[in-house]
């Protein structure tokens, strides 16, 4: 089976989540989309397969988190999200 395959047949039917403006924030939200449908790098959060190439001693492990747990919530249930946690990491 290929990875295309394989990777629609897992999310095929989810990721239809929205993101709520917070103010001025819809091209941060457009690129949050655009970014969480290149199906590799969602796959390689969403599974932690990341966590191999993890360490918290950087200085961006933060943003690696809100990061992952963002695409965790666009992806595991079609609804709408705001995405403030990662929203405020971005803005430091």
């Amino acid at each position: 089976m290929s990875l295309r395959k394989e990777t629609v047949d897992k999310y095929g039917d989810k990721g239809l989540t929205g993101l709520a403006n917070l103010g001025n924030t819809c091209y941060m939200n457009t690129a949050i989309h655009c970014m969480s449908n290149i199906n590799v790098l969602t796959d390689y959060f969403i599974s932690d397969k990341y966590l191999e190439d993890f360490s918290e001693n950087v200085v961006e492990h933060h943003l690696v988190k809100e990061w992952c747990r963002l695409l965790k919530g666009i992806w595991e249930e079609n609804c709408i999200i705001a995405p403030n946690s990662f929203y405020k990491i971005i803005s430091i």
